[in-house]
């Protein structure tokens, strides 16, 4: 089945080469297909969604959800504060039926971290910060949430990172990772199908950990086995499988140490989403290239050893003329699929820019068991 389905892919690539509209009518066209969403996403960057019991939400600088069986999106008060700004993205630690939302908020000058477990009528709870930290984002692993403490050093003009876990309701910094000065975190995964026992890793630009103590207290590198790369980007475990992504533009596969050179820019997350009713293929978004002054080109799709940009019919965007009027220029943030191979509904967040009101920070498309709906703003 995968190689029937890789065969139609071939062919959908081979005619949209054999058919270059880069500077005929069928263009014009194609660049006048808007999309029309809600205005809480409209040149909005999105920086994850995923899924409480019957809500989805996304964090923007606020958090938002919507029923599942709705497209109407509304802001979520935290503890009654309806004006706060979200440091990086609010996370669900568990799963997707009994988890529980965790927030920071910069309130003012304060840093403020509350939880919840989205049940209608719960209320939400204040979690202590210890003292003398500064919390710039948080990460959820499995069943447990970590927070990424930022100390910069105005005289050397130097940054430092490090990680902390929450401990029942105290937070405790994590040992054996200590990234070095100006290597940003880049990640935090669980592991759950690792054998004898689950597995955490602990990613920076250039370090990579990984132990089944959530406190990192056995923690040891395995740097060594990735080829010794400098260059970490993001980090991501889908499909049974831990993905590290680099900024060179490399996907490495944590079961066997195997890479793939895919793009000339940095890679973000990895996720799996069904290929066909009865198998499975990889999205892998891009970001920009700083260094080279490079957009970034939206996302690959792919079997580990196939690879094409997702902008073909019959993708997952649907049409080529979708994705060019979607996440073509963007970064990925994060992918969000919830589902299986009968149906499910994939969730893209980008930052969209603020260049055109048709473009929006997130975007989902259906699977219907044998094929994908065209990718829409939400």
């Amino acid at each position: 089945m995968r190689t029937t389905c890789w065969a139609a892919l071939a062919a959908a690539i081979l005619l949209a080469a054999s058919c270059d509209n880069s500077n005929g009518i069928f263009k014009t066209i194609q660049d006048e297909t808007k999309q029309v969403g809600t205005k809480v996403f409209q040149k909005t960057q999105v920086k994850n969604a995923f899924r409480l019991g019957d809500y989805y939400y996304a964090t923007t600088s606020t958090l938002n959800r919507r029923a599942v069986a709705s497209d109407s999106w509304s802001k979520v008060e935290v503890d009654g504060i309806s004006k706060y700004s979200v440091l990086g993205p609010a996370v669900l630690v568990g799963d997707s039926s009994t988890g529980t939302i965790y927030v920071l908020l910069e309130n003012g000058d304060n840093r403020e971290l509350y939880s919840w477990d989205g049940a209608e009528g719960s209320v939400w709870t204040q979690v202590s910060l210890p003292t003398g930290t500064s919390f710039d984002r948080l990460y959820a692993a499995g069943p447990s949430l970590f927070a990424e403490n930022h100390v910069y050093d105005s005289t050397a003009e130097t940054s430092s990172y490090s990680l902390y876990l929450l401990s029942g309701s105290a937070f405790a910094a994590v040992s054996n990772f200590a990234p070095a000065t100006d290597k940003t975190i880049r990640g935090v995964i669980y592991e759950s199908g690792a054998s004898p026992a689950p597995l955490y890793w602990f990613a920076s630009e250039n370090q990579l950990y990984r132990g089944t103590a959530a406190d990192g207290s056995d923690a040891a590198s395995v740097i060594d086995s990735f080829a010794s790369i400098s260059d970490i980007w993001d980090i991501s475990y889908t499909g049974g499988v831990v993905y590290v992504a680099t900024y060179s533009g490399s996907l490495y596969r944590g079961s066997d140490y195997a890479t793939n050179a895919i793009a000339s820019l940095p890679l973000t997350k990895a996720i799996q989403v069904p290929l066909s009713a009865s198998s499975y293929q990889l999205l892998a978004g891009t970001d920009a290239d700083s260094d080279e002054d490079t957009a970034a080109v939206g996302y690959y799709e792919g079997v580990w050893d196939s690879w094409a940009l997702g902008d073909y019919d019959g993708g997952v965007a649907g049409h080529e003329a979708v994705y060019n009027t979607t996440v073509s220029a963007f970064p990925i943030h994060d992918f969000f699929y919830d589902g299986d191979l009968s149906s499910g509904r994939l969730f893209i967040s980008v930052s969209p820019g603020t260049t055109s009101t048709s473009y929006y920070g997130l975007y989902s498309s259906a699977w219907d068991g044998s094929s994908w709906s065209d990718l829409t703003a939400e």
